[in-house]
């Protein structure tokens, strides 16, 4: 089943139309996240498209295709040499356990070397803030922004 998630993820990176603007090079992160205690805010596997100027990316992961059914266009910026930072919102995430739906602000360091990856998830009306870490492997590819 993950290979099937992974190659579906994979597919709406490189395939997404070109709303953004033109294809080029970028770096694609296949992120396996560990995240206890998380309760399921953040998902296990992370696909992060990132274009190869390093100002913008695309996003997948089980919630984003289960709510959004799309990658999401992320922020970049950098932190330094050997690292960036990437930041998205989830809008509309169903919370189960009190029938209502939450919007999350998820920020991921990525060091691009090493490929360790850290991820906060803000949520909007809950106060705990869910963490997760884990490693990426990456590959280039011709990714449609």
């Amino acid at each position: 089943m993950l290979n099937s998630i992974k190659r579906a993820a994979l597919a709406a990176i490189l395939c997404m139309s070109g709303s953004v603007g033109a294809a080029s090079t970028g770096t694609v992160y296949d992120c396996a996240i560990k995240s206890p205690g998380a309760q399921g805010w953040i998902a296990p596997r992370i696909m992060i498209g990132v274009e190869e100027t390093e100002k913008s990316a695309m996003v997948i992961d089980g919630i984003i295709q289960n709510v959004v059914k799309a990658p999401i266009i992320a922020s970049v910026s950098r932190r330094d040499d050997t690292s960036i930072r990437v930041k998205w919102r989830v809008e509309n995430i169903p919370v189960g356990n009190v029938r209502t739906k939450e919007t999350v602000q998820y920020s991921a360091v990525l060091f691009k070397e090493t490929g360790r990856i850290v991820i906060t998830a803000v949520l909007s009306y809950f106060d705990n803030e869910p963490r997760g870490s884990g490693t990426c492997s990456r590959q280039k590819q011709q990714i449609n922004f």
